[in-house]
């Protein structure tokens, strides 16, 4: 239900931040859903390479470019890549956190403002 049909007396502006917070918290889950799928997709990858012995030739391939190089190398590459990925996938995740719980207070204070506070989600009561 949008938010001009629950309080179509509020403000503009207010009506314009709790949107904007909306769309960075869809932004943030978009982006830590791709990082999600990049890490299993690397996590796949790495396990193609166990029980293989880190000095074996193998072949790599980016778009049309090929590459040989030994299994240790490649190994090192991917835990690499999966290590960043995972980086910014906690930092993404503490934003999407600290954005929660602004939204939790400005909607406290919206509720307090300009309606009932019955309806006013407690931080700490939400669903994992």
């Amino acid at each position: 239900m949008p938010v001009e049909d629950i309080f179509p007396y509020l403000p503009q502006d207010v009506v314009d931040y709790l949107l904007d917070q909306k769309n960075q918290e869809r932004l943030l889950n978009e982006g830590k859903k791709k990082l999600k799928e990049a890490m299993l997709k690397i996590e796949d990858q790495l396990k193609l390479l166990d029980g293989r012995q880190d000095d074996q030739i193998c072949t790599i391939s980016w778009g049309n470019i090929y590459q040989k190089s030994t299994v240790n190398n490649v190994r090192h590459a991917l835990v690499g890549r999966l290590s960043k990925s995972m980086d910014a996938y906690l930092k993404s995740n503490r934003k999407l956190l600290r954005l929660h719980r602004q939204m939790y207070k400005d909607t406290a204070i919206v509720f307090h403002k300009w309606g009932n506070t019955a309806g006013v989600p407690r931080l700490g009561d939400e669903e994992v």
